[in-house]
């Protein structure tokens, strides 16, 4: 079976991490898979280590925040053009299926509609709620066509579920979390320590772009907090910055008088290292649709405290590997925070329960025996 993936080639680590982990899958299935991405990037190397081809077709997404017609037209006409060029690759390639691996990109299924080929969509994000970004065609009619163009669309959890069925049949819709690779350096079970390491100050660390959907004002709020109640923390703020977001934080910290307790890293190509200096992993994110730094941090042995909001509620089980406060309230933060704190046993055995758990519900084995069994099913049946 050959499978052409299209793809954004994002500086996202998450987003590529997720794409790659199913491909190493398939491969160990015998499927032979090849990738469509838009430009050079940080993908390209992943590529090449795997032996896989792929080609730069310049495709543009179909969404945006620029609301503006004259661009939107432009990239529709654009994206017709360009997906006769992806149908032409991937008809050279052989491709038996066709694989879009986002929701902002529509020339696969085009492409797949022209050679008449299967296409199955596999959306990972919400775009309005996490990213602010509209569909050029309108939400209904882009809807429509991600229901007709599609032999299956793979949502990545329940979240994201429940918005899709408003829009298409639940018979098309499958539910299968990313894959998340345990990395074996990350965590060892019998030598690890769990959760919170003491005497020392108990380090929050916060992985994720810095942007107001994210949510790192509530981790901000809530350290002000514990200072003001005598507990001394530090916080790490990991990820690339909007500015003025960035701005909007620091006004805060200055405002509290916390510049020692939080410390903003910047971009990390692998945040293994800082997040193994956490004692406790903060997620607090309006609209996450699933939530791979949440995995990862389960994966490395850490209790999670997450917002009740979005997908996070499926992973964080509540005193389990974690614990969950309401979404904006930085008060319930903080009480979160100083449990675990004080709580230094029950801590442990959150890190390690997450661990166990995700170590076995994410495993990138089982995420390709549910993906290979879909493009089984549309190789064989006929395309309508």
């Amino acid at each position: 079976m050959r499978v052409c993936f299209i793809s954004h080639n994002s500086v996202n680590y998450g987003a590529n991490q997720s794409l790659l982990s199913l491909i190493d899958g398939l491969l160990q299935k015998g499927v032979q898979c090849y990738v469509i991405i838009p430009n050079k990037g940080p993908m390209m190397k992943d590529l090449e280590n795997r032996n896989i081809k792929y080609c730069i077709v310049p495709f543009k997404s179909w969404t945006s925040k620029d609301y503006r017609l004259w661009k939107r037209v432009l990239r529709i006409y654009f994206n017709l053009f360009i997906s006769l060029v992806i149908a032409v690759k991937s008809n050279a390639w052989k491709a038996d299926v066709l694989y879009t691996n986002s929701s902002v990109i529509s020339v696969g299924a085009l492409a797949a509609f022209f050679l008449k080929k299967p296409h199955i969509w596999h959306i990972r994000e919400f775009g309005q709620e996490d990213h602010g970004l509209s569909f050029d065609l309108g939400k209904r009619l882009s809807m429509k066509l991600i229901d007709r163009l599609s032999f299956r669309v793979i949502i990545i959890s329940e979240a994201l579920r429940q918005k899709y069925l408003q829009y298409m049949s639940p018979q098309k819709l499958k539910m299968i979390y990313n894959p998340v690779h345990v990395v074996s350096n990350i965590f060892n079970n019998s030598k690890a320590e769990h959760g919170l390491r003491e005497p020392r100050i108990p380090i929050l660390v916060f992985i994720g772009t810095i942007h107001p959907g994210k949510g790192q004002i509530d981790a901000v709020l809530a350290v002000a907090e514990l200072v003001k109640q005598g507990f001394q923390v530090k916080l790490r703020l990991v990820g690339k910055a909007d500015q003025k977001y960035l701005k909007h934080l620091k006004q805060a910290i200055v405002q509290y008088n916390i510049e020692e307790n939080v410390e903003f890293t910047g971009h990390v190509d692998d945040p293994n290292r800082i997040r193994n200096s956490a004692d406790i992993v903060l997620v607090c994110s309006r609209s996450e649709a699933f939530g791979r730094v949440t995995v990862e941090a389960m994966l490395a042995g850490k209790p999670v405290i997450g917002t009740r909001s979005g997908a996070t509620p499926e992973l964080v089980k509540e005193g389990f590997n974690g614990l969950l406060y309401e979404l904006g309230n930085y008060q319930d933060l903080a009480e979160k925070i100083k449990y675990l704190i004080d709580h230094h046993e029950k801590a442990k055995q959150m890190g390690a329960n997450g661990f166990e758990w995700a170590s076995k519900q994410f495993a990138v084995e089982k995420c390709a025996n549910q993906v290979f069994d879909i493009l089984q099913e549309a190789v064989h049946s006929k395309i309508r």
